[in-house]
């Protein structure tokens, strides 16, 4: 895994890493390629100009959804109280906790 002190870029990596979690990318092969891709931007510029070639704006919201969801999971707040703090449904919010509890790890360990 790569290693950056960037809390942005380790932030993208971490929902990268979720959707890999949930086998949204076809293969390994492009994995690896999207891995070198992300590796290769370092200022917070070029990763809001990837993360707009990437996403679309409702994707890129989502994300940001997600992470606001697992980050207050991760302080130990009720799922119930995350999804009326946040007015999402509590199966966007059991989603996260699922993250949290069987992913590979690359989401918590950049909370």
């Amino acid at each position: 895994m790569y290693r950056c002190t960037s809390t942005k870029v380790q932030t993208v990596l971490s929902k990268v890493n979720t959707l890999c979690y949930y086998r949204c990318m076809p293969s390994n092969r492009s994995d690896a390629e999207l891995i070198k891709l992300l590796a290769k931007h370092r200022s917070a510029k070029q990763w809001q100009a990837l993360l707009q070639d990437l996403f679309t704006p409702q994707e890129r919201a989502s994300l940001g959804e997600r992470l606001q969801i697992v980050k207050l999971l991760a302080k130990g707040v009720p799922q119930r109280g995350i999804a009326k703090k946040l007015g999402v449904s509590i199966s966007k919010v059991t989603r996260g906790s699922r993250v949290l509890q069987y992913g590979k790890g690359g989401l918590k360990s950049g909370l």
